[in-house]
């Protein structure tokens, strides 16, 4: 009998929880997508393409807030500045990091870095990193990737003329990874390709696949049992270069070595701000998360910037000319691998090319969408109320793809970055508000010396992809978004 009313007052408890949840969501006052089936939802729609196009379709029918079912959970849709400004910045508190969906195939990789911490833990990691990207640090990027992209000049002069396709986008992943393992840890490109491009790529793909398809997280499978052994090996990997550098730093101390007789990176300098008796297995842990993070975004978004935009200037012989006359006016008229680089004053006038980088970051918004979740009820717009649970979606293609902010959304207009600076919270490829990226502006200044660089020795044209695939199509599910080919190029005599 006390079984039976305790099952009772149970199932009346979760009856209560449904209808006010039910209640709830019928006060969000928003347009509600049309169909669906029952429990599903939309998921049927979104499965037959790209789901951050079908969004930016249905925002501009619904318009830049809201909702529709998936899985029988309630996602709220925004494209609109101000509401933006509210979840990322003046409400943030309330949107936490959606850790059980979309970053849940990546975790593996992201750990409680500082891109899926929250609370306490984030400010105090917020600060220490931040640290890290000080001057002297952006001061040694520009010879980084001087140094990368040499290196791929000479592997493009090998084929230059013979009408052979590359895969740039392949080649950008390995530039940018490269770049990043030796900003992070000094490593050499020989060992990051040894290394990272075989440890982390698979991971990166594998995670990919387990966004759409998350039944593969719990197969048996080759590919399952390939993903554990990769994160391992790349964990104990990561771990063991900390732990030497950390030796290393502690006998310098010991023996009084200057710590500049070495040329300092990321690692040392986060490092230098842990205290000896702190030190323990799980501080080594939170710098392994921490390394891992910086290398995922600092490499794949890169990566997928470079081969768009030079997608685009293949595209456009006016753009490229302007691209090619400014790398001749900073690096100088017949630039070869001896020539020395500019000072950091000069690399400024890279201004063009880094704004078809930007607008290459706008038109393709590599990154189309992120996702926050409501820890509590919260009021939006002084209009909207979004319940505790609910999946917020922000749509940063779809604010990149507003005409009333960006006219000819489609068209790649580079000069539109050089008339003025974007409105707050309308050019999203870094986010905006506190949880800004960190590293934007080493990204920038890396991909412009790359950018310029290749666009002064080579001419580049876009070629079919296998099977005749539609040069500059973008991949159906791939975030970063990247081209459904490999990103083929030829190289023009």
């Amino acid at each position: 009998m006390v079984f039976l009313a305790f099952l009772v007052s149970g199932i009346t408890w979760k009856l209560c929880l449904a209808v006010d949840r039910a209640l709830k969501v019928r006060r969000m006052n928003m347009p509600v997508v049309p169909g669906g089936l029952p429990f599903l939802g939309q998921v049927l729609e979104l499965i037959r393409m790209p789901p951050w196009d079908l969004m930016v379709q249905w925002m501009k029918k619904l318009g830049p807030i809201y909702r529709f079912t998936l899985f029988g959970e309630s996602c709220v849709v925004v494209a609109d500045p101000a509401l933006l400004r509210e979840v990322l910045q003046t409400s943030m508190k309330a949107f936490q990091k959606d850790l059980d969906f979309t970053y849940k195939p990546f975790m593996p990789l992201l750990g409680t870095g500082l891109v899926t911490s929250e609370g306490q833990l984030w400010y105090t990691q917020r600060a220490m990193v931040s640290a890290v990207f000080r001057i002297e640090i952006l001061e040694i990027i520009p010879h980084i990737a001087k140094r990368a992209v040499e290196r791929m000049c000479s592997k493009l002069e090998e084929v230059r003329g013979t009408g052979t396709p590359i895969e740039i986008g392949e080649m950008f992943r390995h530039l940018t990874l490269q770049v990043i393992a030796e900003a992070i840890l000094s490593l050499s490109p020989e060992e990051s390709d040894k290394t990272f491009a075989k440890m982390y790529l698979p991971i990166v793909t594998e995670g990919n696949l387990r966004t759409w398809y998350p039944y593969r997280a719990y197969l048996p499978t080759p590919a399952n049992f390939a993903f554990h052994r990769h994160v391992k090996v790349l964990n104990d990997y990561i771990t063991s270069i900390i732990e030497k550098r950390w030796t290393i730093r502690q006998l310098e101390s010991k023996l009084s070595i200057p710590t500049n007789k070495r040329q300092q990176d990321i690692l040392d300098r986060i490092l230098s701000g842990v205290d000896t008796h702190t030190w323990s297995p799980s501080v080594v842990r939170q710098i392994r998360d921490e390394i891992k993070t910086f290398i995922l975004a600092g490499h794949e978004t890169s990566a997928s910037m470079l081969t768009w935009a030079l997608y685009e200037l293949t595209q456009s012989e006016e753009i490229t000319k302007e691209v090619m006359g400014e790398a001749e006016r900073v690096f100088g008229k017949g630039a070869t691998a001896m020539t020395p680089l500019p000072a950091s004053e000069t690399l400024v006038g890279l201004a063009f090319t880094q704004s078809c980088l930007k607008e290459t970051l706008r038109k393709y918004s590599v990154v189309p969408i992120v996702t926050r979740e409501t820890v509590r009820d919260v009021g939006l717009g002084g209009k909207y109320l979004i319940p505790k649970g609910t999946r917020m979606m922000i749509l940063i293609q779809g604010v990149h793809h507003r005409a009333d902010i960006w006219p000819a959304p489609l068209e790649f207009t580079p000069q539109r970055f050089q008339e003025a600076m974007p409105k707050p919270f309308t050019f999203l490829p870094f986010i905006d508000g506190p949880r800004n990226c960190l590293g934007q502006h080493l990204a920038l200044l890396e991909t412009k010396i790359v950018l310029a660089t290749l666009v002064q020795r080579f001419r580049f044209e876009a070629v079919e992809g296998e099977g005749g695939r539609e040069a500059g199509r973008k991949h159906p599910s791939m975030v970063p978004v990247i081209p459904d080919d490999p990103g083929l190029m030829v190289l023009v005599t």
